[in-house]
């Protein structure tokens, strides 16, 4: 019996370990920026929405920016498909700061 409670909780945390989020790091120009709404576009399409109230009013069109962002399920990235005016990805951001 004690041998299948330990084997149950060592599960438990196996589980935990795959269920928590990783954190991203992505660099790039910025190429659209939307104060008001929160949202930034890299040059390479990829578009971040930033947490409400993130103060972007140092950062501007043309600034090298590095964005900090955890895992998300693939029903929060939207794919670029045949219209060159979507977004390669769209991702809910944490962060936001210029690169140095």
């Amino acid at each position: 019996m004690r041998k299948v409670v330990l084997s149950a909780i060592a599960l438990s945390f196996l589980g935990l370990g795959a269920a928590s989020a990783a954190s991203h790091t992505s660099a790039g120009v910025v190429e659209n920026l939307n104060a008001k709404a929160g949202v930034v576009r890299l040059a390479n399409g990829d578009q971040y929405i930033l947490p409400a109230g993130t103060d972007l009013s140092g950062i501007g069109g043309g600034d090298r920016v590095i964005i900090n962002w955890e895992t998300q399920n693939s029903s929060s990235i939207a794919s670029q498909q045949s219209n060159n005016e979507l977004p390669a990805r769209i991702l809910q951001a944490d962060s936001i700061s210029l690169a140095r």
